[in-house]
């Protein structure tokens, strides 16, 4: 591969390592405002019929707020595990990119080596000047 085209690929894949970061945490905030919502609402929904129904309910079954604060945990483990996709992908990124910037490093340390054992060419003298 020649030394331009690892910088190219280097920058791609950098690019694509901040886009990924940045869908990963609109998705991250999307979903939790999402998951609090539907919480708050099915929480709304729940004593609202339970007290239309028989008021007493909630006093006789204390485990049914239990069943509140499990709904929203697991609402909760769902985001933490579709975000963990995103962790995947930009290790792999990070990774390949890692290894890019190694092979770059080696060629440019490659160029320079060849440079310094043929000599570097003479730079032109600048006109006008006095030798």
């Amino acid at each position: 591969m020649q030394i331009s085209d690892i910088k190219q690929e280097l920058d791609n894949l950098s690019a694509e390592l901040r886009e990924i970061g940045r869908e990963r945490w609109a998705y991250l905030n999307e979903m939790l405002r999402f998951s609090v919502a539907a919480w708050i609402f099915g929480f709304a929904c729940f004593f609202s019929t339970v007290l239309y129904l028989t008021p007493e309910l909630p006093l006789l079954y204390p485990s049914s707020f239990s069943l509140l604060v499990v709904g929203e945990a697991a609402a909760l483990a769902i985001i933490g595990l579709r975000v963990r996709r995103f962790d995947l992908e930009i290790r792999k990124l990070a990774s390949a990119r890692r290894k890019l910037l190694l092979e770059y490093q080696k060629l440019v340390l490659g160029y320079v080596k060849r440079m310094v054992k043929e000599g570097m060419p003479l730079l032109a003298k600048a006109p006008g000047k006095p030798e």
